[in-house]
């Protein structure tokens, strides 16, 4: 399983350095991936990107004696009651590359960046209070997902307790009513690439 945790805030001391960084655990099968800027978000080529970002990948069955998606799943709320991102996903090698890879013509990676729309609905989302407020919070915490908590100032929703579960007909059936309920239009879609995406509010500030 894979965690993204990325938020748009400059860091608290201006003179630390910045740049991407990666860290590994006492075995490979945990490592952790980010990258630190001033700016809060950076523009490559057209579009804007978070400029801070985490990634924690977990490629092991069991961590410190739990269950990955256990495991991951604790990490992501303790991150987000500690960071306070605007934004984090976790979600499976598989499903990511189900809804989010094309390997028609080699290997790239669809769906818009964050200046553009939200890139999909996975296992675990966690909103901050941006997107809180502009997808809507009460809307957020009647979601018929069986994970709905408020954590900081945003909410986590998540579509199942296992993040391998992603292709069953449960899941599925959890996600589709989850993307109506909150709203279609805020994230991308493989099977619709071309259906405009509402632009969320993040980077309108800078």
């Amino acid at each position: 399983s894979r965690g993204r945790w990325q938020r748009s805030q400059e860091p608290a001391a201006p003179s630390e350095p910045e740049g991407d960084f990666h860290l590994k655990g006492a075995t490979p099968d945990v490592s952790v991936m980010g990258s630190s800027w001033r700016r809060g978000f950076i523009r490559i080529q057209n579009e804007h990107t978070f400029g801070n970002g985490l990634t924690v990948e977990v490629l092991c069955p069991v961590v410190e004696g739990m269950e990955a998606a256990q495991w991951i799943a604790h990490a992501m709320r303790s991150a987000c009651e500690m960071l306070s991102p605007q934004y984090a996903i976790v979600f499976s090698e598989a499903e990511f590359s189900a809804r989010n890879m094309d390997f028609s013509n080699g290997m790239r990676a669809i769906g818009p960046c964050i200046s553009d729309g939200l890139p999909g609905l996975y296992w675990l989302n966690y909103f901050g209070r941006e997107l809180t407020e502009f997808l809507g919070a009460e809307k957020l915490l009647s979601a018929p997902v069986p994970i709905r908590e408020r954590i900081g100032e945003g909410i986590l929703i998540g579509l199942h307790t296992d993040p391998d579960a992603w292709s069953t007909p449960e899941f599925e059936a959890t996600w589709d009513s989850a993307m109506e309920w909150i709203g279609r239009e805020y994230f991308f879609d493989r099977r619709f690439p071309d259906r405009p995406i509402v632009r969320p509010p993040l980077v309108q500030r800078n």
